[in-house]
């Protein structure tokens, strides 16, 4: 008679320690050298952890049990565009994926392959749309821009994707590369395209010989809109914070590919009545950046990735994470 009370409160012990020891959905990786990045995010591969976002930490996610583990790999030439692609069509072939902004790869547990290469231009000048466009038409995708780092100056080169597996339901829209010197004189001419129909693709290399660049395409009617764009500047984490909120209100959702590179891109689908809520974290902590991060899970927050602010020519970099707020009448 007295052995249930005794296995009950066992049981529920036992109960209270699984909860207890369960693991955080998302954890901080900041190695202590530069080249235990990859075996830190392996194991953490191995426990169920996915990268979802790198720059001064990496800001992993665990998964559904079901979904494998992930793996990682680094490119080995950081410097050379032509050792670059060589090293990654390498790892494509394994069934590695480039991870845009890093030399990482990421291995999905259904991997297909990948396959890389520069976008097509001549000795002087990027790519023009013409060029982009011969690519596409070979199944490759503008993936991000990279930059490598050589001895006199630093070169850009747009990297396109080809996915081994993937099948195309229509030819890709006309394109159009937009380029400026200023954020203000880029955005005109983004206007100007997503009036007539066009939609973001990608960043790209700025053909003005400096300044900055991003590529358009004429959207198929099955893809909505017309897109509407803004853009929006990282001074400071409350600053950010309250722009992105402002425009979330009015439907502007953040573009995670154009998070990196200026502009920082804002997307409305005017024919959504989705709107968004944001917070935006400092990342010097990594272990008050975890706790952040694990407390904005709990009121629905999701991280989207790293947006950088130059402060005495040295980047810092803020974490920016996204709620979906309920639709009008949902």
């Amino acid at each position: 008679m007295k052995t249930k009370p005794v296995l009950t409160l066992s049981l529920l012990t036992a109960s209270m320690l699984a909860q207890v020891a369960a693991p955080p959905k998302y954890k901080i990786a900041v190695p202590a050298h530069e080249n235990e990045i990859v075996p830190l995010l392996n194991g953490l591969g191995e426990q169920g952890y996915r990268l979802i976002a790198i720059g001064p930490a990496a800001i992993m996610r665990l998964e559904p049990a079901a979904s494998g583990h992930y793996q990682y790999a680094e490119v080995t030439s950081k410097r050379d565009p032509d050792k670059f692609l060589k090293s990654l069509n390498e790892l494509g072939e394994q069934g590695y994926r480039w991870i845009p902004f890093s030399p990482l790869t990421e291995k999905n547990p259904q991997a297909t392959k990948y396959r890389y290469e520069k976008a097509p231009h001549g000795q002087f000048g990027p790519a023009k749309a013409q060029d982009i466009s011969s690519a596409e038409a070979q199944g490759f995708r503008p993936a991000a821009v990279a930059y490598f780092e050589q001895i006199i100056t630093g070169k850009f080169e747009l990297v396109m994707e080809q996915e081994a597996q993937s099948t195309k339901s229509a030819s890709p829209g006309p394109l159009e590369i937009v380029g400026a010197m200023r954020e203000e004189s880029l955005m005109k001419h983004v206007d100007e395209l997503s009036k007539q129909g066009y939609r973001f693709v990608s960043p790209s290399v700025s053909g003005k010989g400096g300044g900055e660049g991003l590529i358009m395409e004429k959207c198929a009617p099955a893809c909505g809109g017309p897109y509407e764009y803004r853009y929006f500047d990282a001074k400071s984490p409350a600053q950010a914070e309250q722009d992105l909120n402002a425009a979330g209100k009015d439907g502007f959702r953040v573009v995670p590919t154009a998070l990196r590179p200026k502009p920082h891109l804002l997307e409305r689908d005017p024919n959504s009545k989705q709107t968004f809520s944001y917070r935006v974290l400092e990342a010097k902590d990594a272990a008050a950046l975890e706790k952040a991060v694990n407390d904005a899970d709990h009121d629905g927050y999701e991280p989207v990735g790293y947006v950088p602010h130059i402060h005495v020519l040295v980047p810092e970099f803020y974490l920016v994470l996204e709620k979906r707020m309920a639709a009008p009448g949902s």
